[in-house]
């Protein structure tokens, strides 16, 4: 893996032009400027023995970590709710398991 930074507009990739020559592929990240302000995109450039979309492609990171923490605050107030008097985990069992589980926990509370 090589990593390197380029003019904001390159033309070729490395120094030489070699190493993108010997590369299997070349993945390109920009922080490029429009009227709004700046945006983040990505271009796979070369991707050797593979398919991949020919054109640069905006990124969206912030609306992924956003959905992620919602979840982790939900798991949160999972956990911290004082009113909670079933387990935390409160995920359905899968139909084919209920038998199962109904099963462990009479095994459970019947003391063998």
């Amino acid at each position: 893996m090589l990593i390197t930074e380029t003019d904001p507009l390159p033309i070729r990739f490395s120094e030489s032009g070699i190493e993108e020559f010997l590369a299997d592929g070349i993945i390109v990240l920009y922080n490029a400027s429009q009227s709004q302000g700046r945006i983040n995109a990505i271009e796979v450039l070369k991707m050797r023995y593979g398919q991949h979309l020919k054109r640069i492609v905006e990124m969206e990171i912030t609306k992924p970590l956003n959905e992620v923490r919602n979840r982790v605050n939900e798991e949160l107030a999972k956990l911290e709710s004082r009113e909670a008097l079933v387990p935390i985990d409160r995920d359905p069992v899968p139909s084919r398991y209920a038998e199962l589980v109904r099963i462990y926990y009479e095994n459970l509370g019947g003391g063998d």
